[in-house]
């Protein structure tokens, strides 16, 4: 075991038994979400196999051979990695239970367990007799083990089940060199070097015309070209995350998810894996998964644009605005011209109270990209937030001229911005903008009610940026941007990225220059946070609450008996301290939907409020902390009752 792995290892074995634990399925999971949980499992297992953990290797494959025997795979229609394709078995339970004994074989094999380790291959062997590569593999072992007889012989069986076995034709050729046999070695050395090179070749167009696909937006192709790549490469990490991520472009995110983890703990040590799952969790609103993926890709690879980038998303997506604004600020310096970079830095300034920042970020954006409907959309909210309504409208307007290009959530959220803006001017299709932006995103209230109770800490640098200032105070530039921490012998790809991403508003930021080094951190100014007894910086946004409000006010217009809306206008009353307006709609909300459950809560916790405070003149708003936590509580709840309507003879 070398001391880069033990290293690794080290590292990731407390976060990997955190994901791995994440990733198993509920009661209720479906033979899928089981079968995905025994891959991730069994993709663990062969990374810890091929980096020497092998004591570790053998207990993981011990345990998910257990779980086999107690509940079965059942057959998916889904494909399946990390199996062999070329000699299947028949049946996906024996197929996956002969391997994972493979891999456990392998493993007591270097911890000198030799009797242990061919009674599992024999074991494989009986379930899967027709598998080539376990007759190769058994086959080698007898080699090492100097029963030179048996060992050919299996080997030669393998040759025969399937003759396009590279490391069959290897481990003859070292064998007849070790017998002095040049000729016979040769031979097989020649042929076996002959079929990795045309491998090579295979993957290598199949990458090319993946991207080429990629590049011209047919993602359906390009997922049949995934699933042919993953067809002659069941174990290549970079197809596994391909696939995932074009799963996901198309709208399969939890099918997405599944694939993802099985890359993540194939490979725990590639940035790429956790960079493209930090992407889905994000569009599955799962922000707290999304951040701790985006930070381990960074702790990875501290000098990759991309991963620093997808940290600065994943605060910002966490409610973590000050920490998003440092990472914007550190990829700004990176690359000045990075529109994407601006236009999400614009937003995090708005979010704490700095106005005429967030302005000049917007205007910074839209004149790098002025086709783009995104710097003008960034521009006309932080107007309206600024309360330059004149200048507000004149932006949005101009966005839409560019709407065919903007994505559905961009568009409603410049419909709803137009909307409150030219509500304050006094017009009256304020309201057909306000509808808009309902119809393109139904849970816009919802969205708005989470963004105005967020938590802003002022916090020391991360482990993440303290050791990427230390290394560039420290050491020259490196030659190379990313580190290639890829264990795969023959995929060789580098893992940039493409232009598309998963959300239009957040592109992948390009790789800077080898000779262009990271720049330290500029300091944000936070001196205008204002902080609370306990010490810690925190910040409820009043402006999100409100417009949480106008968005569900106006449901309640067009709709006065879904149940919904009410419960929604009710938190954000009380987080901003307006108890009467809240138990009002909390109240309504329970008589619209008596079986939701999702109010008990918060009328304790309202009734509490009050009793606490009730010699204070004025109640204090719900702490950001709190209010979270209630949302949090009861969303669940209230996704479920969404629908509900009044019934008939229920008091309006």
């Amino acid at each position: 075991m070398n001391s880069f792995s033990k290293r690794v290892f080290q590292s990731f074995a407390t976060t990997l038994v955190v994901f791995s634990s994440a990733c198993k399925p509920a009661a209720a999971a479906t033979s899928d979400d089981v079968l995905f949980q025994n891959l991730t499992d069994f993709g663990y297992g062969i990374y810890l196999q091929e980096t020497g953990f092998f004591k570790q290797a053998n207990a993981r494959m011990s345990e998910l051979l257990k779980r086999l025997d107690k509940e079965p795979v059942q057959s998916s229609s889904k494909f399946i990695p990390l199996l062999r394709t070329d000699t299947k078995c028949g049946d996906l339970q024996k197929q996956l239970y002969a391997e994972a004994l493979e891999i456990r074989a392998l493993s007591r094999f270097h911890l000198k367990q030799q009797a242990a380790a061919l009674a599992d291959m024999k074991r494989a062997l009986a379930l899967c007799p027709e598998h080539a590569h376990l007759h190769n593999t058994i086959g080698r072992l007898y080699l090492r083990m100097k029963r030179s007889k048996e060992g050919l012989a299996e080997i030669d069986r393998a040759l025969i089940l399937n003759a396009n076995v590279p490391d069959a034709y290897l481990a003859k050729a070292a064998y007849y060199q070790d017998h002095g046999q040049r000729i016979d070695s040769q031979k097989f050395l020649t042929r076996g070097k002959t079929l990795l090179a045309a491998r090579q070749k295979l993957l290598d167009s199949l990458w090319e015309k993946i991207e080429k696909l990629q590049e011209s937006k047919r993602t359906d192709e390009a997922l049949a070209a995934d699933l042919e790549l993953l067809t002659e490469f069941p174990r290549d990490v970079f197809a596994l995350k391909s696939y995932s991520e074009n799963l996901s472009a198309v709208g399969k995110h939890e099918e997405a998810l599944n694939y993802a983890n099985v890359a993540v703990l194939l490979d725990p040590t590639f940035a790429g894996g956790y960079r493209v799952r930090s992407k889905i969790y994000a569009l599955l609103k799962k922000t707290d998964l999304e951040l701790a993926d985006a930070t381990r890709a960074f702790l990875i690879e501290p000098r990759s644009a991309e991963a620093l980038n997808a940290r600065a998303i994943a605060n910002l997506d966490s409610d973590r605005p000050f920490e998003a604004i440092r990472d914007f600020d550190l990829l700004i310096q990176l690359n000045p011209d990075y529109v994407d970079a601006y236009i999400n830095r614009s937003a995090a300034l708005s979010r704490v109270g700095r106005f005429d920042d967030s302005i000049k970020d917007a205007r910074k954006a839209y004149a790098l990209a002025p086709s783009s409907p995104y710097g003008y959309q960034a521009l006309g909210a932080a107007l309206r937030r600024a309360r330059r309504f004149p200048e507000a409208k004149k932006a949005l307007d101009e966005s839409f001229r560019y709407k065919s290009s903007a994505s559905p959530d961009s568009l409603a959220m410049a419909e709803f911005n137009l909307g409150a803006t030219l509500k304050e001017l006094g017009d009256q299709t304020a309201n057909n903008h306000l509808d808009e932006a309902i119809r393109l995103a139904p849970d816009l209230a919802l969205i708005m009610l989470k963004n105005g109770t967020y938590d802003a800490r002022k916090t020391a640098p991360d482990r993440g940026v303290r050791v990427l200032t230390r290394q560039l105070r420290t050491r020259s530039p490196s030659p190379k941007l990313t580190v290639d921490s890829a264990t795969r012998s023959l995929s060789t790809r580098n893992d940039a990225d493409s232009g598309k991403t998963l959300r239009v508003t957040k592109l992948s930021s390009p790789e800077a220059p080898a000779s262009k080094p990271l720049p330290p951190p500029r300091k944000t100014n936070i001196a205008t946070t204002f902080a609370t007894a306990d010490g810690k910086y925190q910040r409820l946004s009043a402006q999100d609450l409100l417009d949480c409000i106008m968005v569900a006010t106006r449901q309640i217009e067009k709709d006065p008996d879904k149940s919904k809306p009410y419960f929604i206008r009710g938190i954000a009353y009380f987080g901003l301290g307006k108890f009467e307006d809240a138990a009002k709609d909390l109240e309504r909300y329970r008589q619209i939907a008596p079986d939701g459950g999702a109010t008990g809560s918060a009328l304790a916790q309202l009734s509490k409020y009050r009793s606490e405070n009730a010699s204070k003149h004025q109640l204090p708003p719900l702490k950001p902390s709190e209010l979270r936590d209630l949302i949090r509580r009861t969303e669940s709840r209230l996704v479920s009752s969404s629908n509900q309507v009044a019934k008939p003879g229920q008091k309006p």
